[in-house]
């Protein structure tokens, strides 16, 4: 669906739609914007990221079929996702800061969830 909307939003009006899945193809990729030269690449993956996503993959898929340790299976999908996300946003841009408008919403809507959870918990029976 996200395809078919970009592929609608970047066609002109008046164009006719495609009958074919490489007509699609083409169109779409011949309406890829260019990369301007000022853009950076993205750094390679390093491999010791590149080692936690297969880790991470293997212990996910392995626990259906093998039995693995509990605190092995925890400590390693609790530590690789953190050290992976770590090591990404040192590649990322800063673009956004907080403004001061969201900080003052943030503490209230954060106790308007939390007191929204309390009524909940004490009004529903406790079997459910």
């Amino acid at each position: 669906a996200s395809f078919y909307f970009r592929f609608v939003s970047l066609q002109s009006p008046t164009a006719s739609m495609p009958q074919t899945a490489s007509e699609a193809a083409s169109i779409a990729a011949s309406t890829k914007p260019a990369a301007s030269e000022d853009e950076e690449e993205s750094p390679p993956m390093s491999t010791l990221v590149f080692v936690s996503y297969v880790i991470l993959a293997a212990v996910t898929f392995a626990a259906n079929y093998v039995s693995i340790p509990v605190h092995v299976q925890l400590l390693l999908s609790a530590t690789l996702p953190i050290y992976i996300a770590a090591h990404n946003s040192l590649d990322m841009k800063q673009e956004e800061s907080i403004k001061s408008n969201d900080a003052w919403k943030a503490p209230l809507v954060g106790s308007a969830a939390l007191f929204g959870l309390y009524v909940v918990f004490t009004l529903l029976d406790p079997y459910w």
